[in-house]
């Protein structure tokens, strides 16, 4: 569907201005069966050429891209006005414009940049690959009004802010009422305590997703909180990101989250520790089914207490302790105790051919390579099951690698802050590293005025 633009008659314009009123329509559901993804285009291909109304031929013409003509002040030129027969650019950044940041704001989480995107199946692999796609908070009314007021959002026409500042805060309320999922990828830092008081407002979520970010242990207990005293999650996933005991324990414990049929902790650092609280909460959650606790480095002795815990929670049909150092002794702990389960996932755990054989003999799906190569009855399966496992971690590495480096660098902001008493903090799209580095100077600069004291400059 596409709206009737320059120079529109009389029934155009009626048309125009009524779709207006209802332009949140498509993006706000970017979810729904009819609309499974919104995609932007926040850059034009230099080289191309775009069809549009010509003053200069009186019709709608293709116009390469290098004859639109900057403007400064307003003009393109000395004899620049409202007749003028140049093609204008418009130079504002795209996540900076009025109506295409309220329109990003209602297609999220479902929206994705393709102006970067070299061929279409990049595109559909962008779009439906969301574990490599940042996931940002939506902006809250007063976050959005306080960029209009701010005038870090431009509008062509200032008409228009009006009926956008009131669709915003429409479309924000109706979606967080009726949200079922929420996931957020690659959270800054700077978001964190946005998330946190963002969790209350989300009063139909189910499903809570959270990958690929770094959370200090300040952060940490208050996000746990907010998770724990949810009272209608039912699903909580948690991805590379590194959490400590006090907070593993603080979310898995939380009594209001008796509800909750799903829980996955992977890549959190857990460790034995970790694996001990979480199993010491089983009788907590009689209604969970899933249990995810994969490339947490959980030894024997994880295993171990996960395998006493078990029987103290009927429902649970699969757990997951993938990539993680189980041996044998954890993987016949596990066996003996895994009664109920329909689906064990063990792979790439060193579980040897002891541990293969105490599974084997379970009648549950159970996956792991090792049975899967025959360790304990081939020798030629051992090698090949060595193999296999040298390659998958080695792929593993590189999948990884991206999140690892987020984090690293998410980190590096707050140990920058820590130290020099700054408010350091990753550019936003509209912003370069220079604006976010002077921003934390001059915030440096007026708490050395006011407390007397001396703050480092960054370069």
């Amino acid at each position: 569907m596409s709206l009737p633009q320059f120079l529109r008659n009389a029934e155009e314009e009626k048309d125009f201005q009524l779709a207006m009123q209802h332009m949140h329509f498509f993006y706000a559901n970017s979810g729904a069966d009819f609309c499974k993804s919104v995609w932007r285009l926040e850059q034009l291909w230099q080289g191309r050429s775009i069809a549009v109304y010509s003053l200069a031929e009186g019709r709608v013409a293709e116009v390469p891209l290098k004859r639109l003509k900057s403007m400064v002040n307003g003009k393109c030129c000395s004899t620049c006005d409202d007749k003028c027969c140049n093609l204008h650019i418009n130079d504002v950044m795209y996540l900076c414009r009025g109506w295409c940041r309220a329109e990003f704001e209602w297609a999220k989480p479902n929206t994705v940049d393709i102006s970067r995107q070299a061929t279409f199946l990049r595109c559909c692999w962008a779009t439906y690959d969301a574990e490599f796609i940042r996931l940002s908070l939506p902006w809250t009314p007063e976050a959005f009004q306080q960029q209009l007021a701010s005038e870090q959002l431009k509008f062509t026409h200032r008409s228009d802010m009006g009926p956008v500042v009131k669709l915003q805060e429409l479309v924000f309320h109706q979606k967080v009422a009726t949200m079922e999922e929420f996931q957020c990828n690659w959270l800054r830092l700077s978001e964190v305590e946005d998330l946190v008081k963002l969790l209350p407002r989300l009063q139909a979520v189910e499903t809570f997703a959270l990958m690929a970010a770094y959370l200090s242990s300040q952060q940490q207990v208050p996000l746990a909180k907010a998770l724990a005293f949810h009272p209608t999650l039912r699903k909580v996933e948690i991805a590379h990101v590194q959490l400590t005991i006090p907070a593993v324990e603080l979310l898995v414990s939380a009594p209001r989250l008796h509800r909750l049929e799903m829980l996955r902790l992977d890549a959190c650092g857990l460790g034995d520790a970790g694996a001990k609280v979480v199993a010491d909460a089983f009788v907590i959650h009689p209604a969970l089914t899933e249990l995810h606790l994969a490339f947490n480095g959980i030894g024997s002795a994880g295993a171990v207490a996960l395998a006493h815990a078990l029987p103290a929670i009927r429902c649970l049909e699969e757990l997951n302790v993938r990539w993680n150092r189980i041996h044998s002794l954890g993987a016949v702990a596990l066996a003996n105790a895994a009664n109920t389960l329909k689906r064990l996932d063990i792979r790439d755990n060193p579980i040897g051919a002891k541990g293969a054989r105490a599974l084997r003999c379970r009648s549950i799906d159970v996956e792991s390579e090792v049975l899967h190569f025959n360790v304990d009855t081939s020798w030629l399966g051992f090698f090949r099951c060595i193999l296999w496992q040298l390659f998958m971690r080695l792929f593993l590495s590189m999948v990884v690698l991206p999140m690892t480096c987020f984090r690293w660098r998410q980190r590096m902001f707050h140990v920058m802050t820590a130290k020099d008493g700054s408010r350091v903090r990753p550019a936003e799209p509209s912003e370069s590293s220079e604006e976010v580095i002077q921003s934390g100077e001059a915030n440096a600069a007026h708490r050395c005025q006011s407390d007397n004291a001396s703050v480092a400059t960054i370069d």
